[in-house]
């Protein structure tokens, strides 16, 4: 999922680029949709493999069955991997010269 946000976000950037424009028409709001709701899948397939690794590490007798996420200490490191999947070329950043 994170590859077809990357492709959407580069196909947008290359069409503005051959285009010498900065602003967007239909096709690259399509694409930076597209991206955004990559993204957003990625973010909540992400927290799913997290706790399945938890249920995983408890049927395993890693864990025990009253720990979770944030007691294990996985929580810090699925925000912190959430928040880097949160940056990225969005549709409403299209027509901003920074």
């Amino acid at each position: 999922m994170i590859l077809l946000s990357i492709g959407c976000a580069v196909m947008a950037n290359e069409i503005n680029y051959f285009r010498n424009s900065v602003e967007s028409d239909s096709r690259v709001l399509f694409l930076l949709r597209l991206a955004l709701a990559s993204n957003f899948v990625t973010i909540i397939l992400t927290y799913a493999r997290y706790q399945k690794f938890l249920d995983w590490a408890i049927v395993k007798s890693y864990y025990t069955k009253i720990d979770t996420l944030t007691t294990t200490g996985k929580f810090n490191e699925m925000i912190f991997e959430c928040l880097l999947l949160l940056i990225g070329p969005y549709e409403f950043f299209s027509d901003i010269r920074f």
